[in-house]
């Protein structure tokens, strides 16, 4: 909007006469604007010619600007854009631009654009308006930026990211209530009903825009606001069959808009006038104002309303079986559609606000390079510490393996011995003590496999995991084979990660589900869906099921849910699964039921790709 106050300027030199002048012709702009926009423009235009010989960037400027502001509210979007970006232009000749009214110049020009159907270059505005005051604080920053989120929101809705509008909308209504501004209220009411509105939710939309209605009537400079409530309220009017009162509300609409002049809001009321005096059987009448409301809307270069107009007549003079200009004119819509709302409109809103991040986080890159560094020195010792556990790990194995392998060939000779003694207890004995040693093997291998995984300098690979899974069957064949089991296994996806530590999570994961499984025809399914981010695999199976109070346990090191006599393990299995999806970018849980069987989940992440190279 048109305010009365001038940016911050070096007067110095300046001939006070032009200035004095140059205030005049401003507030005759403040009255007539919205009010009488060709008189309005008169007077900026004046007012542009004083700032020219005044001479300074910011007064001229500001001059451009307000002429930007009544060519939009008249519809002339053309010439909107040429002087915004003119006055744009002046701003940034200047050492340091004033960032708020900076910001208020991008923030204008996204907003013709968003009038005119070009979403994607209304959004850049925003984001660069956004850009400019994220530091700024002071009188009416909080406001502005709720602005351009708000502005950011109808963007979002246009494009169907329901979600982001009404997140963007949300802080933009908190920041209004906390400045306590009615009309920036009374705009959140509005957005708020144009999205519910769009989902078809019309009660809520309902609700807000007679909320919206309410606040009109505080404030008697607020008339636009008021016609466009009113065409909404016809909107949802008309979704719930009450024609006559969407009718009513139309016109209603129509006569404020009349009275101010605004091209785009009057070819608005025409199409809805139009198509609900078709729907009430007045046809004749019905088209004569769409055909007005085309017209004004190929005037002024506003496609999206010219597409939404071109496509109701058209359906007008289907309706009427007049097939050939029913043709004539769709064919005229889906060419100027195709332009507006191309497949790669999303894309590319899409592609600017990652942009948008990204340039932020390159401000903030600096503020960081401290903490990074210490973060690094830190990330040094952790992989120099990592080196030296596993070279512990290898020695302690070697260590420990050694006399171990010692007593176990001594064993073995001594029950070789005694194949032929009597002596039962001594045979009894000496068979705890082979199984110890041989428990003891296990459980030094399975540490050493858990320290390795985190561990290992094996760089991660392009791995197909449908050969990983048929490696992983070929080793347990023997088991399949002699529980007449049954292995499902869906096609795979390829990953990137490390080949033989996901052949170890397979097998893992699928002995566990033969191992735990008291059916005479054990089944196990591998199972994957495929997420935005990850893979998610399920490895489900009819086994014995774990209790819910073990869920978390069960993948804790040495943690053992049974009795040694009833299964075979160790209790590490689980936990070395655990650190391989953790170290593929994932996690590992389970569900389970007593009886009916257990599902293992795990993810691999799909941004591995920069670790084929990094650890290359």
């Amino acid at each position: 909007m048109i305010t009365g106050e001038m940016p911050k300027s070096n007067l110095r030199h300046i001939n006070r006469d032009n200035v004095a002048h140059y205030e005049e012709l401003k507030g005759k702009v403040l009255e007539f604007f919205q009010k009488n926009n060709q008189e309005a423009l008169r007077y900026a235009l004046n007012a542009l010619d004083v700032a020219q010989k005044i001479n300074d960037a910011f007064i001229k400027s500001e001059a451009l600007h307000h002429i930007t502001l009544i060519l939009r509210h008249s519809g002339r979007y053309k010439q909107a854009i040429k002087y915004a970006n003119e006055s744009i232009a002046l701003l940034e000749e200047l050492d340091k631009p004033n960032p708020i009214y900076h910001a208020k110049l991008y923030n204008g020009l996204g907003i013709i654009y968003k009038d005119k159907g070009e979403f994607e270059s209304a959004l850049y505005n925003f984001i660069q308006a956004l850009d400019l005051i994220e530091n700024e604080e002071g009188n009416g920053v909080a406001t502005q930026r709720a602005g351009i989120f708000m502005n950011i929101a109808v963007i979002h809705n246009h494009n169907n990211l329901f979600d982001k509008s009404i997140s963007y909308l949300n802080r933009a209504l908190s920041l209004m209530e906390q400045a306590n501004s009615i009309k920036g209220v009374l705009y959140c009411y509005i957005t708020y009903g144009n999205i519910y509105s769009k989902r078809k939710d019309y009660h809520n939309a309902e609700r807000y825009y007679l909320k919206a209605l309410q606040l009109t009537e505080q404030d008697d400079n607020l008339s636009q606001l008021k016609a466009a409530i009113y065409n909404n309220l016809s909107i949802v009017a008309e979704h719930r069959k009450d024609y006559k009162l969407a009718l009513a509300y139309s016109h209603q609409s129509l006569q404020i808009k009349q009275k101010l002049r605004n091209v785009l809001p009057i070819a608005i009321s025409y199409h809805r006038i139009g198509y609900i005096t078709c729907i009430l059987d007045n046809v004749e009448e019905g088209l004569h104002y769409l055909l007005l409301s085309l017209d004004l809307t190929k005037e002024i270069g506003a496609k999206a309303e010219t597409v939404a107009v071109l496509e109701r007549i058209a359906l007008v003079y289907e309706g009427l079986g007049d097939y050939k200009k029913a043709y004539e004119f769709l064919k005229e819509h889906n060419k100027i559609k195709t332009s507006v709302f191309g497949e790669e409109r999303a894309q590319t809103i899409a592609e600017m606000e990652m942009k948008h991040e990204l340039e932020k986080k390159e401000r903030e890159a600096e503020i960081l390079r401290k903490a990074q560094e210490k973060i690094q020195v830190y990330a040094d010792k952790l992989e120099q510490s990592n080196r030296e556990l596993e070279q512990f790990a290898r020695v302690t194995s070697h260590d420990l393996k050694e006399p171990l392998r010692m007593v176990s060939s001594y064993l073995g000779l001594i029950k070789r011995k005694m194949a032929t003694s009597t002596d039962t207890d001594m045979q009894t004995y000496l068979g705890f003590a082979v199984d110890g040693a041989k428990r003891m093997t296990h459980l030094i291998n399975d540490i050493l496999d858990l320290a390795k995984v985190s561990t290992t300098e094996r760089p991660f690979e392009q791995v197909n995991l449908n050969e990983t899974i048929f490696a992983v069957t070929q080793n347990i064949l023997k088991t399949l084979e002699e529980k007449n089991a049954e292995l499902l296994i869906d096609a795979l996806p390829e990953v990137t990660g490390d080949y033989f530590q996901l052949i170890q999570l397979f097998q893992n994961l699928i002995s566990n589900g033969l191992k735990y499984n008291q059916n005479e025809h054990p089944k196990v399914e591998v199972i994957v869906i495929e997420k935005e981010e990850h893979y998610q695999f399920e490895i489900r199976d009819n086994g014995i099921g774990i209790p819910e109070e073990h869920f978390e346990r069960v993948f804790m090191m040495l943690q053992r849910l049974h009795k040694r006599g009833e299964y075979s393990g160790t209790g590490i299995g689980l936990a070395v699964c655990k650190k391989i999806a953790e170290r593929h970018g994932g996690e590992i849980w389970v569900t389970s039921k007593v009886n009916e069987g257990s599902s293992f989940w795990f993810t691999i992440s799909k941004q591995l790709g920069n670790h084929i190279s990094e650890e290359n």
